[in-house]
């Protein structure tokens, strides 16, 4: 009877045991599973708030161009109409549809040259066209539109190509060569040029004729040369560049 009892206790107590021992595997599969799918889920979180703070800032860089060019817009209207009388007393066509505008974010790099200006696609503004000074001198072209600013390509920009005149109305190719200078190419050893002498914009679908680019700086070669290297220093560059007008008709 005893050994009876002592085989039906050992029988509990195995089933009893391995009952637990399988939910206790159980449980830490279980276990397991459940912390690789939350690390999972932490990952791809992560991954989404990454990509949402990325798009955050583009929005927020955007926004505080536009908020910027709000600002520069609403400044004193007085000075736009300044500009206007100096570009109309300083001898241009009366035709021309001027948009006034003012710079900021002015950049001089090795290659590119660059600044904005505050008025965009709602103002009519669109790619290619001039962007000059007060007094008719070039500063650059409009190289991307935005709704309410722009970006402009400096004439110092080694991007920068443009047919242009000297004071004999010859025809050459002036070329941005970065830092301050513009220059000119298909420069034979037949060309002469005097010493400050202006050189100007040739017409064309988006630039009207006689823009002041900038005066010849140095005219340099070899004997063994075909081409004579002249620099220009763009007239731009003694001017204080806070104020401009975009050329969208003429």
């Amino acid at each position: 009877m005893k050994k009876f009892t002592i085989l039906i206790v050992l029988i509990i107590f195995l089933t009893v045991g391995g009952i637990f021992g399988i939910r206790a595997i159980m449980a830490g599969t279980s276990s397991a599973i459940l912390n690789s799918a939350a690390s999972f889920l932490f990952g791809v979180r992560d991954i989404v708030q990454f990509r949402g703070i990325i798009s955050e800032n583009e929005t927020l860089r955007s926004e505080m161009f536009d908020l910027r060019a709000r600002l520069i817009e609403t400044e004193d209207i007085r000075t736009e109409n300044n500009l206007l009388r100096i570009q109309l007393s300083a001898g241009a066509r009366n035709n021309y549809d001027l948009e006034a505008v003012k710079f900021f974010n002015i950049s001089y790099e090795e290659i590119t040259a660059t600044a904005f200006i505050n008025k965009g696609e709602n103002n009519g503004i669109e790619v290619g066209m001039p962007v000059i000074t007060g007094r008719s001198t070039l500063v650059g072209l409009v190289r991307e539109v935005f709704n309410k600013y722009s970006k402009i390509m400096l004439v110092t920009d080694k991007r920068f190509k443009m047919t242009v005149l000297d004071e004999g109305l010859n025809q050459f190719l002036a070329i941005g060569n970065g830092g301050s200078g513009v220059q000119l190419d298909f420069v034979t050893l037949r060309d002469d040029f005097k010493e400050n002498e202006l050189i100007v914009t040739e017409v064309s679908e988006y630039v009207p004729a006689f823009l002041v680019v900038g005066e010849v700086k140095s005219v340099s070669y070899a004997e063994t040369d075909l081409f004579k290297k002249v620099i220009l220093k763009p007239s731009f560059l003694e001017l204080d560049l806070r104020s401009g007008f975009v050329i969208k008709n003429f």
